[in-house]
């Protein structure tokens, strides 16, 4: 993990510019949120670039935090909701995009800009036209074209780009870490472990949640799973270990508290919990804002998922004191001490899984211990007030480079070829749409009996 030893210098309040792909709730904004708050107010001015409004700009309009909204787009899309058409417009509007983050960076003399996920690269072109160093904060693993995510660039450009575009770059884990370092040998990339702001979740659980009065489970135990249904979730594995436990025990139901993300998905796993007559103890509740209380009256939390950079819902749960059982799925293992704050269990392991929810839900003594020791080494390890000095660390360490990135003239040139490019191919797709209509209405024309009637009488 990054050295945060107090260096010892004073310098001049930095004027730091965080660049962001979205505005919710989700852990990328929160890892954010937590940063904003905690960061030294004296010696960092923190500006926020946002797409749009949202629950992040609201948070953050609480704690002063200047906020620009600006166009920004996402280069890792997920396929089912992005398609050809979003690919040339996020083409011919990226040098407009860019530009117009080049004159926020000067308007504001920005001194550093935090590229706060792989998603946007506006940020990083922009730096590097203004000559502005550049710190690219990495949440994941990113392998190209999948169900989870895409990329419009080989994987292996993707990564030269984010060598060729950053003065440093922080990763969430050892696990991202080690994931990165395939593609970028010779870069020293850093890991910063994100940290939970303990005490607005103490003070958030501390409400009423109305989830058992909701669903009718007074007297159940509660399992449950946060995160959007997507596949890299694996909530079809959670589902199926649910459905293990549900045959032993009656006493017991499981949420899944998210938004449905993948649409077909959701259709398909509560076909099969309606299959298996478990409808009333598998409960897809839907994104919630009561999540901290949920937790609070939770007795087992589950991370099901395939892979996961560093996900705060097993940090919430530490904090909550509750035991997890996740999967051997990257950042998760970083966090939980298998035997001690909970259990690991293989990826798409669902008897495994089951198993481990078995002895805890069995065993309340151990279920209780587990929670007591996540609750400590969250406290110890993961503060908000740890996360926030490692940023603080790496902001000064950059500027103690003095590393004053020159303005490359042959980027402007890049994006507005580039934007040429996206120009041609939306004017391309709007043509092919205009002869496809043609084609149509050309066949549904002669297929009219008038149009017959003509050609017949021309004929004689």
């Amino acid at each position: 993990m990054l050295n945060c030893s107090e260096t010892g210098k004073t310098i001049p309040r930095m004027n730091v510019l965080i660049v962001m792909h979205g505005a919710g709730s989700g852990g990328v904004e929160k890892s954010l949120r937590t940063l904003c708050r905690y960061c030294s107010k004296e010696k960092f001015r923190l500006i926020v670039a946002l797409p749009s409004e949202g629950p992040l700009k609201r948070y953050l309009d609480e704690l002063n935090i200047k906020i620009v909204i600006t166009s920004i787009d996402t280069w890792t899309p997920i396929p089912f909701h992005f398609g050809e058409r979003h690919y040339f417009q996020f083409l011919s509007n990226l040098e407009e995009r860019i530009s117009a983050l080049v004159e926020i960076i000067n308007k504001e003399n920005i001194d550093i800009v935090h590229s706060s996920t792989l998603s946007v690269a506006d940020g990083a072109f922009a730096a590097k036209i203004a000559g502005v160093p550049h710190l690219w904060h990495i949440h994941g693993k990113s392998v190209g074209t999948t169900n989870a995510y895409g990329s419009y660039l080989p994987i292996e450009t993707l990564y030269a780009l984010v060598e060729n575009l950053s003065t440093e770059i922080i990763a969430v884990s050892n696990d991202a870490r080690n994931f990165l370092k395939k593609y970028l040998p010779w870069q020293d990339v850093r890991v910063i472990y994100n940290g939970i702001d303990i005490e607005e979740t103490d003070r958030l659980s501390a409400g009423p949640s109305l989830i058992r009065d909701e669903f009718k489970l007074h007297k159940k135990k509660l399992v449950s799973l946060v995160g959007r249904i997507a596949e890299v979730k694996g909530i079809e594995d959670y589902v199926e270990a649910a459905s293990r436990v549900l045959k032993d025990r009656d006493d017991v139901a499981f949420l899944v508290i998210g938004s449905d993300e993948d649409k077909e998905l959701t259709t398909k796993i509560q076909s099969r919990i309606e299959a298996l007559s478990l409808s009333d103890r598998i409960i897809f509740t839907g994104r919630r804002n009561d999540v901290p209380e949920i937790l609070h009256q939770t007795d087992v939390f589950v991370c099901s998922s395939k892979t996961e950079g560093f996900p705060y819902s097993v940090l919430e749960a530490m904090a909550a004191q509750k035991p997890v059982v996740t999967t051997r799925c990257g950042g998760p293992e970083e966090i939980v001490v298998d035997g001690t704050t909970g259990f690991h269990v293989g990826v798409r392991r669902s008897a495994e899984m089951a198993l481990a929810l078995l002895r805890l839900l069995d065993d309340d003594q151990l279920a209780r211990k587990m929670g007591l020791k996540g609750r400590e080494l969250v406290e110890q390890k993961f503060s908000a007030e740890m996360f926030a000095k490692c940023f603080e660390e790496t902001y000064m360490r950059i500027l103690d480079k003095k590393r004053q990135e020159t303005p490359n003239p042959w980027t402007e040139v890049l994006l507005e070829l580039t934007s040429t490019v996206g120009n041609l191919g939306t004017r391309t797709r709007h043509l092919e749409n205009e002869v496809r209509d043609l084609r149509s209405f050309e066949g549904l024309f002669k297929n009219n009996f008038v149009y017959r009637g003509l050609r017949n009488l021309l004929r004689r």
